[in-house]
């Protein structure tokens, strides 16, 4: 990678400005580096990226752990996935870049695969006749659970398929909005 001597300078000027910290039990708005994971859709770790990643963090910027936000940097670049803050810091090498908004984003509970892969196949199904449910296991951490309905029949390739359609609505009661709306 090519270092741009601007970026060096202006890096440098900004870990400057970067006021230190008396002990890491200070408030949020005294801290100066930010660890979060960004939320991953793709990632099959519970959906939040393993790698933890540092900014600095402006002044105005409140930020609480455990929350959720989306963040915007010095650039003005907004980033798409949101991002989970799990601490704060007092220094920092690998922080490179400046949180100037963080914005409260809605909690997320419930891993949603919101693109499927093409081929995407269950890693196992438990079908239990008796109890009417079918479990389908898609990742370690991601899993499909499905109630026969009052007056239905078990069957297991229709279980399977609504497997499908209700992990690709994100495991949520949108799926049985769909199915009443379509088929009532």
């Amino acid at each position: 990678m090519v270092k741009d001597e601007h970026m060096e300078e202006f890096f440098d000027k900004l870990r400057e400005c970067v006021r230190p910290i008396e002990e890491d039990k200070a408030e949020p708005d005294a801290k100066s580096i930010v660890k979060v994971q960004f939320y991953n859709p793709g990632s099959g770790s519970g959906y939040w990226s393993k790698t933890i990643y540092e900014y600095f963090i402006g002044p105005n910027v409140k930020m609480e752990v455990g929350k959720t936000y989306h963040i915007e940097n010095e650039a003005k670049f907004k980033y798409l996935n949101p991002v989970r803050v799990i601490g704060f810091a007092r220094n920092s090498s690998k922080a490179t870049h400046y949180i100037v908004k963080a914005s409260p984003y809605k909690e997320i509970k419930t891993p949603a695969i919101t693109k499927i892969p093409v081929g995407l196949v269950p890693q196992k199904v438990v079908f239990d006749e008796e109890k009417g449910v079918t479990v389908i296991l898609w990742t370690k951490d991601v899993k499909t659970i499905l109630h026969l309905a009052p007056g239905d029949t078990f069957d297991k390739e229709k279980a399977i398929a609504l497997g499908y359609m209700k992990l690709m609505m994100g495991n949520r009661s949108k799926f049985n909005e769909v199915i009443k709306k379509f088929c009532e």
